[in-house]
């Protein structure tokens, strides 16, 4: 490849890079309508030339997202009104069907599972927390077409509801939405499809309504509340799930942002290949191919990596790609357990996932600590409600490995149990750690540290050699490994 190639090769990733940031920016209300957005400083921000945050505000210009404005420059596209008819018809079509499927098939565990998130929404509205009100709403919607079973509502519903977050700022009408999420609960638990979809459909017109009448009175507004861009950000964390997963991939971003501190900012990425859940080396293996495209898509906009999968697929060849740290939520839950307890035990989601989880104790040099590990043995309803469905058998277990087999620490282990040790900490009388949250925390305090890359030693980057088959944006991650100085 030739020195033209590469640069062409990695200003190419880097336009797609900066366009998808800026694209979840301006969704999730952090870029509200109407903010410049400065080529400049948008190249400071993410470490690039000024040249694919061009080529990028091109291609979301092209989306209708963004607009170049005489004497102002790219500002964040405002949707007009009928833009928002368009979009809230498709919305209320696409959200009835979701509703329908996921009432005609929604186990127990997945219902318990909405009560979680209406309760924390609950939580949310009185407290007047409206990121975490916005962050629950999605959540709990994109759960409900998880429950649906078709994988195509998803990539449906996708872009509708990214223009929608565009006009976030002017509807917060959220004792009515409360009140509607709970009414689309009762459906669901009830079984009724076509009282779930009548009651999708009315709240999609409410919101519609809502929305247009406060458009009416002052046209497109910004989120309430101080916006975080990356300027304002302390320090900017990649949050990686191995698992394909979309209902896990909410947990641990939900965790994650509890965890972290307030000025550390979240960005969550779900592996596009791979299973379910792993429980094997195999399934491992197979998820490490896709983490590294995750982190090698990323760039250099982050400043850690969080592998969010007990087990922690792929960690010791991520060093060596990227120059930033790199956390496993497995080897910081170890290093956290080690500190807090003289022996630890890990209490696991299925017997399967045991053998492998030994494997990484011991590859972290904590073998002789280890005073057990317990699991779950009944077989698991959905990979996303395991904390709803088996919540009793995990505390059972967690008091056993401390009153049978003398351990001082406890590890909920695995990213469907992230946030769980939280709620259940008084139930445990020894410490209980969550994954999640010591990766968030250890990738916070290595950023901090700054204890600079790898140069040499086993994590120093790999020698430059011929490579094919890999992906631009891994071949340029790759190439940059090669030539760390």
């Amino acid at each position: 490849m030739s020195q033209t190639d590469r640069v062409t090769t990695s200003e190419s990733t880097l336009r797609d890079q900066v366009r998808d940031e800026i694209r979840s920016r301006i969704s999730d209300g952090r870029y509200p309508a109407g903010a410049r957005l400065v080529e400049q400083r948008l190249a400071d921000e993410y470490g690039t030339s000024r040249i694919p945050v061009r080529e990028a505000l091109r291609m979301l210009e092209s989306e209708g997202l963004v607009v170049t404005v005489p004497r102002r420059g790219v500002v964040v596209a405002s949707l007009s009104r009928a833009d928002l008819e368009h979009l809230y018809n498709l919305r209320e079509s696409l959200e009835a069907m979701a509703f329908r499927l996921a009432a005609a098939r929604a186990t127990p565990g997945e219902v318990r599972s909405l009560h979680r998130l209406l309760e924390r929404m609950r939580a949310a509205v009185e407290g007047g927390d409206h990121r975490e009100i916005v962050a629950v709403n999605t959540q709990f919607h994109s759960q409900v077409v998880e429950m649906a079973g078709n994988p195509y509502l998803g990539t449906a519903l996708q872009p509708v509801d990214g223009r929608l977050r565009v006009m976030i700022g002017i509807n917060h009408d959220y004792g009515r939405q409360f009140a509607e999420h709970e009414a689309l609960i009762k459906a669901i638990s009830d079984g009724d499809a076509d009282r779930a979809a009548a009651l999708a459909a009315a709240h999609v017109d409410a919101s519609r309504h809502s929305t247009l009448d406060r458009y009416d009175e002052h046209g497109p507004a910004p989120a309430p509340g101080p916006v975080t861009t990356p300027a304002d950000a302390d320090l900017r964390l990649l949050v990686v799930n191995p698992n394909i997963s979309t209902s896990v991939s909410d947990l641990i971003e939900a965790e994650a942002r509890r965890a972290a501190n307030p000025g550390t900012e979240i960005v969550m990425r779900t592996a596009e290949s791979g299973v379910a859940y792993i429980e094997t080396r195999l399934e491992s293996l197979l998820a490490g191919p896709a983490v590294a495209e995750l982190v090698a898509q990323a760039g250099t906009t982050a400043d850690a990596v969080v592998v969010a999968a007990f087990g922690d697929p792929g960690l010791p060849a991520l060093k060596e790609l990227v120059g930033v740290p790199v956390v496993g939520i497995t080897e910081a839950a170890l290093a956290t357990a080690s500190l807090l307890g003289a022996r630890m035990s890990i209490v696991a989601i299925s017997e399967r996932i045991t053998p492998w989880y030994r494997d990484c104790v011991e590859r972290n040099g904590l073998l002789g600590r280890l005073a057990s590990i317990r699991s779950l043995r009944d077989p698991l309803h959905g990979i996303g409600t395991v904390q709803d469905d088996f919540g009793p058998e995990l505390v059972r277990l967690a008091n056993q490995v401390v009153t049978e087999d003398g351990a001082d620490v406890v590890i909920l282990a695995g990213a469907p149990l992230a946030g769980l040790a939280r709620e259940v900490a008084d139930q445990i009388p020894v410490p209980v750690v969550d994954g999640v949250a010591a990766g968030i925390a250890q990738a916070e305090a290595l950023v901090r540290l700054a204890p600079g890359p790898a140069r040499a030693g086993s994590y120093a980057g790999p020698p430059a050699k011929a490579h094919r088959g890999l992906s631009p944006a891994l071949a340029a991650a790759l190439e940059a490994a090669q030539n760390r100085d």
